[in-house]
């Protein structure tokens, strides 16, 4: 029995469309050949279950070649709806209703093609892999019912949740008239791959990771009692499948585009207003960019309990949907636990949401802190063979295991980069590196921090006769002790000098392992000046404001007013950093003329508790097009 593959129409066209996003007259569902460059499609199935296989944001006959074999260069995706659409602040995956227009949009289309030549009483029916069952929501589409959900779990399954996992049925049953029609089902994740509770119950008794991969089996059988399902000529097993993969992972980095909000810690004392007005200017000047000032959260440290990054799935004429999602470290300063504020209307909402990697709410310290986390921009070394279009995660020493793993599955940005960060009182990558754009074949370059070039700046100002210039006048230690700093006392005290020699034999190491594995060159490098100090314990920390610690967007830079001393009636150090990086000394900015370069104090909010202007500010921002991870991961 040889049927041709029959197309959906109607109500079901509409809905298909709909789904589609963007606001345009796309179809998803094409039979004029216009899917694939207008070519004829090279697989037509009778008994066929179908996905946007081919990622071009379509449902059609062209997606039928290769769609049960998941790989990264074909293969559909779908997101873990991890946004809250009706603002109730519940998960949108944890609600067995979906939450009107804007969740269904979150789900990818799979679609049971028609087969009209089945008899009355033939039986549909739709198998769920089990690994994935715990991670998945699958919905139906009925015309004048809408959207139901009759396939994965509802609850939070995984790790350390079976007990309050709702199984639906593995079998998903369509009756003959929709196998006759055809049926649009909608997929969506409840989670990412990697994760602590992303694993599924082993039939030996282990939980296993799950891969992030769910596959779907459609078999039609002449009765519900039939024991084999019917074959054909175009389907002698009887049996049609497609995978689909949960959304990759994105970390917001200084080069992301379309960064449109910068947040940050707001509060009316402590040194916050002042912090506040130097965004502020910046912000302005930019004129792109909305500045939330969270006021709810006590904590100031926005950077390091928080990490942000985005999910996306293709859509039609290259464009993305997707959501922005965070996850916070396990620990705060503030009185209550991150998820409260992060399920809060404060910051979730519709394409706004969050998700865990750490198995205890105290669980983690400093090094696992997001300052410790950051985004080597994207980059090709031919020597090495690496390839990380998208960019790669970099971070230092002591981060928790199930933050590792996590990021080893996230396909695009992994493997992260490791570097010892151990030797810093803080101990953050944020510390020593940044990078900006630049007009150079790679489009960015390296800012690392120099202990030496601080020591080599003062030593000239003080042989000028400046050894009196005083830093940080009038500004005050967290003990209540004036932090001023004359060059002469600065340059005398051996303390200081073997901090910071200290200092730069560390930086040097990190220094050249990162330039190995980029292929980066000298002049790919800029060089920011400032000391070292102890505190007790070997470690070391920023004597000056760190001003590599900075937050970096477009041709724009915010750094920490460095409090330097006044040099021919200018503050030294923040001279020299107009000059190198305000200006086409270094190449820097988008085109290569320099960076618009704003100050702000830092000091009492951030420099004097260890920490800088990036330690407290962070991304935010829509999903880009122009960023697609799965092709990345090719």
């Amino acid at each position: 029995m040889k049927k041709r593959f029959g197309m959906l129409s109607g109500p079901i066209v509409a809905i298909l469309a709909l789904a589609a996003g963007c606001g345009g007259d796309d179809n998803p569902v094409e039979d004029d050949g216009g899917g694939n460059g207008g070519q004829p499609p090279t697989v037509i199935e009778d008994i066929n279950i179908m996905a946007d296989t081919n990622r071009d944001g379509l449902v059609d006959e062209f997606d039928n070649e290769g769609e049960d074999l998941w790989t990264v260069d074909k293969g559909a995706i779908f997101l873990p709806n991890l946004d809250d659409d009706n603002l109730d602040g519940i998960q949108d995956r944890d609600t067995p209703e979906n939450d009107g227009e804007a969740d269904t949009i979150d789900f990818a289309l799979v679609q049971i093609g028609a087969f009209d030549g089945v008899p009355d009483t033939a039986l549909g029916r739709v198998t769920i892999d089990p690994w994935a069952m715990p991670h998945v929501k699958i919905h139906k589409f009925t015309e004048g019912v809408g959207w139901q959900l009759v396939g994965g779990s509802d609850g939070p399954c995984g790790a350390g949740g079976d007990t309050a996992c709702n199984y639906a049925e593995p079998y998903i049953y369509l009756t003959a008239a929709e196998v006759k029609a055809g049926v649009i089902l909608g997929v969506e994740g409840k989670r990412l791959a990697g994760l602590r509770d992303s694993t599924s119950p082993d039939p030996s008794g282990p939980q296993v990771a799950w891969s992030g991969l769910v596959q779907l089996d459609y078999s039609v059988f002449e009765t519900p009692a039939s024991p084999t399902p019917i074959t054909t000529e175009l389907v002698p097993t009887g049996v049609d499948a497609v995978q689909l993969r949960v959304s990759s992972w994105q970390m917001y980095h200084n080069l992301t585009p379309q960064l449109d909000t910068i947040m940050s810690y707001s509060a009316n004392g402590g040194g916050s207003v002042e912090f506040q007005q130097g965004i502020d200017v910046a912000v302005g000047d930019h004129g792109g960019t909305f500045y939330y000032k969270v006021t709810d959260f006590n904590d100031q440290w926005n950077e390091d309990w928080l990490i942000t990054g985005w999910v996306s799935m293709p859509k039609p004429d290259g464009q993305v949907h997707g959501m922005r999602l965070a996850y916070p470290r396990a620990f705060t300063q503030a009185n209550k636990f991150p998820i409260e504020w992060l399920s809060s209307p404060s910051f979730a909402g519709v394409d706004h949401g969050y998700f865990v990697t750490y198995s205890s709410p105290t669980q983690g310290n400093t090094y696992d802190s997001g300052g410790n986390h950051d985004v080597l921009p994207p980059y090709d070394n031919p020597a090495n063979g690496q390839s990380f279009p998208v960019g790669r995660i970099i971070h230092g020493s002591g981060v928790i295991q199930e933050t590792k793993d996590f990021y080893a599955a996230q396909l695009p940005m992994a493997p992260p980069l490791v570097v010892d960060t151990s030797w810093l009182i803080v101990g953050h990558v944020d510390e020593v590196f940044s990078y900006m754009p630049a007009n150079t074949e790679r489009g960015w370059k390296l800012l690392v921090g120099q202990p030496d070039l601080a020591v080599q700046m003062l030593t000239e100002w003080q042989g000028q006769g400046n050894g009196g210039a005083v830093m940080f006048e009038g500004k005050y230690w967290s003990n209540n002790q004036p932090a001023d700093l004359s060059i002469d006392e600065a340059l005398s005290d051996q303390n200081i000098m073997a901090w910071s020699q200290q200092g730069q034999a560390e930086i040097d190491a990190m220094e050249a392992q990162v330039m190995a594995e980029v292929g980066l060159t000298e002049d790919e490098i800029v060089y920011i000046p400032f000391l070292f100090e102890s505190l007790g314990g070997g470690q070391l920390v920023a004597l000056n404001p760190g001003t590599v610690n900075s937050y970096v967007w477009d041709d724009h830079v915010i750094m920490p007013d460095p409090f330097g001393p006044p040099i021919n009636g200018v503050d030294g150090f923040k001279q020299d950093l107009l000059d190198r990086i305000g200006t086409a000394a270094e190449g820097l900015g988008l085109d290569g003329q320099g960076m618009n370069v704003f100050f702000t104090d830092n000091w009492d909010l951030y420099h004097r508790l260890l920490g800088e202007v990036h330690c407290g500010t962070n991304f935010w921002g829509p999903p880009a097009a122009s960023e697609q991870w799965w092709l990345a991961a090719q």
